[in-house]
Parts: C-alpha cells; sequence; structure tokens
C-alpha cells in the first residue's frame, strides 16, 4: 500500500505548490476557534507540503509535524525557506507517530491521513503514541470521511473481502474499508469513539458536515 500511495500522491501537484500549501481549510479555523483556546504548541502529523505547518504558525502557534513521503518533506522544507520560516518538516515511518523529547498541548492527525492506515490495532497503537506526546488534558484532532459519504454496500465489501483474504492469508477486512484507488476507510461516529476511546482519549465533539473531525482529550 505505500507504493501505490507513493504513485499516487507523487502525482498530485498542489502539494507541491506554494499557494495550496498557504491556507487552512474553513473546518481548519473553526475547530481552532472553538477548542484551542488554551492551546500554545502543536504536533502536526502527515503534513505533506507543509500547509498546516504553515497556517497553524502564522496563526501564532508553536508548531512542529512530520510527514513520511520524502518528496513532500523536500517540497515542504524548500517552501519553508522560500518564506524564511523557522519551521522544518521530519521524517515518520508510515502509520506510525514518531517519539518526541518534549509534548505539546495539541496533537493533529494530518488532514484525511488517518483514513489510509489499515488495522484498528495500527490506528489505535498510532493514537497511544500520539497521547504520550500529550500534556495532560491534552486534545487530539482527527479527520476522516464518514460512513455516509461510502457509495458502495460496507458490509458486502466486507464479506467479499474477507471471502479473499482468507484465501491468500492476507489481513482481515474491516467494515469501511475500501480501495478508491488506494485503501481508504469510511468510518462511523462510534468508531471513531471507540478507538480512541482505546488509546486513552475521550471523544467530546466530532462534526460530519463538511468533512469528519473528531476532537479527544487524553485522560
Amino acid at each position: 500500500m505505500a507504493k501505490i500511495d507513493r504513485i499516487l500522491y507523487d502525482e498530485r501537484k498542489e502539494y507541491f505548490n506554494d499557494e495550496h500549501n498557504k491556507h487552512l481549510y474553513r473546518w481548519e479555523k473553526e475547530f481552532v476557534k472553538r477548542y484551542f483556546s488554551k492551546v500554545k504548541t502543536i504536533y502536526i502529523t502527515a503534513v505533506g507540503g507543509g500547509r498546516e505547518l504553515y497556517g497553524f504558525h502564522k496563526l501564532g502557534f508553536d508548531v512542529s509535524g512530520c510527514e513520511y513521503n520524502s518528496l513532500f518533506r523536500k517540497n515542504g522544507n524548500e517552501f519553508f525557506k522560500r518564506e524564511n520560516l523557522p519551521l522544518s518538516i521530519e521524517p515518520v515511518e508510515r502509520d506510525d507517530f514518531p517519539e518526541l523529547n518534549k509534548t505539546y498541548d495539541a496533537v493533529i492527525i494530518g488532514w484525511g491521513s488517518y483514513i489510509h492506515i489499515k488495522g484498528r490495532n495500527v490506528r489505535v497503537n498510532m493514537l497511544r503514541k500520539a497521547s504520550k506526546a500529550l500534556e495532560k488534558d491534552g486534545i487530539i484532532v482527527v479527520s476522516y470521511w464518514p460512513a455516509k459519504w461510502m457509495r458502495l454496500n460496507s458490509k458486502r465489501l466486507e464479506k467479499v473481502g474477507n471471502f479473499f483474504a482468507r484465501l491468500r492469508g492476507n489481513e482481515t477486512v474491516e467494515r469501511g474499508d475500501c480501495l478508491d484507488p488506494e485503501f481508504v476507510r469510511f468510518y462511523h461516529s462510534d468508531e471513531i469513539k471507540d478507538e480512541l476511546n482505546e488509546a486513552g482519549f475521550d471523544l467530546f465533539e466530532y462534526r460530519e458536515d463538511e468533512f469528519g473531525v473528531a476532537i479527544g482529550k487524553k485522560r
């Protein structure tokens, strides 16, 4: 899946466009206004070409972040140099959260990246690592694709997918798993809540209007 991701995302030119990397989306600005009044430091995963780092830095936050795609990292760090910003993108393994030497007030699981992580155990393990990087009562933000957006029958996909998975000895297919063409996962709100809860977070709000967004607090 990592190879497929690289092929697909390396072709998405917007991540290499400075103008694209200079703005936050409306829903990102909304949760900042609603939940980040006491937040000063933020760690962001899957930052792509640096869009979130740039945007939150411009809002006055102390931000750091990581990205596993080497081309994105290279472009993002060059972008920050052109803008004379004291920012850099750190490397990380796919579907992982880095070990950090400091803690943060908030962690943002980069825009849409959670939907590309296959396997509940992998996702929960990443969230647990993110929890270790948070201060007490720290906030985590996870964006996702709501199940209502899925055009195909998720139960049928799960049944057929697991039939072939057993034949080939592959990993189990979960409800909401899909290839589009890369691996993506659609979520019901209770699934997001359960995964956050297992990782040590209490979900206190989620929205599914413009995008699926879950806000949790570290226990």
